[in-house]
């Protein structure tokens, strides 16, 4: 086994490429700001994109390397949940297995949008739910396309009062954290497997199995704003 945070074995590493990262970033900060406009009233929803990429075992590591997403406009999104179409995932495999055949659907990401740093400590934002977890194990065909090692990512998003000078770094072994302006971000990453009785089973958000690594460093200026950002009113969450 690998050695990950605080030198713990890890069963699984997952490298979220420097694209898939940006595209995820991009997609949850639309959402964030601009996912429900109304004429009075602008509120936050959550976005959903299917996960391509590959995996290799290595030292008793499996270790995936997931390098691009597509983002899914049919999927029906509300301020704290959204439902996947599964229609719209195959049909999307079914042109990336002719696109880019050297690479397999691993699985997915979705965003979690609040309404501020406090909310998002308070509540443990950064963190899978329940219902989450209980989505992946009961999807069969994303189960089926990753050889029952599906990889699910979480990226959370807050707006800052008070931005700092701040670098990317390892909130804990599955979660990575970074600023972009006055947006504080996290990326949760959960993997599933087969337990002994062939049950499936996702690794939990803490004393996690899996290493989270991001490829490259993004420093964030202190005082800095993304200017171009409309004042959101992040519905609290269920």
């Amino acid at each position: 086994f690998e050695l990950g945070l605080f030198g713990i074995e890890m069963k699984y590493k997952v490298r979220v490429s420097p694209t898939l990262l940006e595209t995820m970033t991009l997609a949850a900060i639309e959402a964030y700001c601009y996912g429900n406009l109304r004429k009075q009233k602008n509120t936050a929803v959550e976005t959903l994109g299917y996960v391509w990429g590959y995996r290799k075992r290595e030292n008793g590591t499996s270790i995936f390397y997931l390098d691009r997403t597509s983002v899914s406009i049919s999927a029906e999104r509300q301020y704290h949940s959204v439902t996947p179409n599964l229609d719209a995932a195959k049909l999307k495999n079914e042109v990336m297995m002719r696109w880019s055949p050297h690479l397999t659907l691993m699985g997915d990401f979705h965003s979690h949008p609040y309404r501020n740093l406090t909310e998002v400590n308070d509540e443990a934002g950064y963190n899978f739910s329940p219902e989450d977890l209980k989505e992946l194990k009961s999807n069969d065909f994303v189960w089926e396309q990753a050889g029952d090692n599906p990889v699910i990512l979480v990226i959370t998003v807050c707006r800052l009062g008070r931005v700092l000078d701040s670098v990317q770094d390892n909130f804990r072994n599955n979660t990575a954290r970074f600023a972009v302006g006055d947006f504080q971000f996290w990326l949760n990453a959960a993997v599933g497997y087969l337990d002994a009785d062939g049950k499936r089973v996702v690794t939990g958000n803490t004393n996690s199995d899996v290493h989270l690594s991001v490829e490259g460093w993004y420093y964030n200026e202190a005082g800095g704003r993304v200017r171009s950002a409309s004042a959101v009113r992040p519905s609290r969450r269920g």
